[in-house]
């Protein structure tokens, strides 16, 4: 505990104005809170037709799909059976 008058006034005069951080112009009123949890708890949210949206243009350039490599023959997997058959036939 500061002991004089001059000590505390020193200490009180470093405080910072809260005002800022209190100002009711920071927050949302109830209404629209309570507007806001009920969203989220009904899970209802506003949506947007495709028509309503502002879309970039499109720019229309020719993509070539990559090939797909087409699978082994049913010939190497009758080979790798036969493989594993023999192995088998070994013991």
């Amino acid at each position: 505990m500061k002991e004089s008058d001059d000590e505390i006034k020193a200490i009180w005069e470093k405080q910072y104005p809260l005002k800022a951080f209190v100002d009711p112009s920071n927050f949302k009123t109830y209404d629209e809170l309570k507007e806001k949890l009920n969203r989220v708890i009904t899970g209802t949210q506003s949506t947007v037709t495709v028509d309503s949206v502002d879309l970039p243009p499109q720019t229309t350039t020719s993509v070539e799909m990559p090939k797909v490599s087409e699978s082994k023959p049913a010939s190497d997997e009758d080979d790798t059976l036969d493989y594993f058959s023999k192995l088998a036939d070994e013991d």
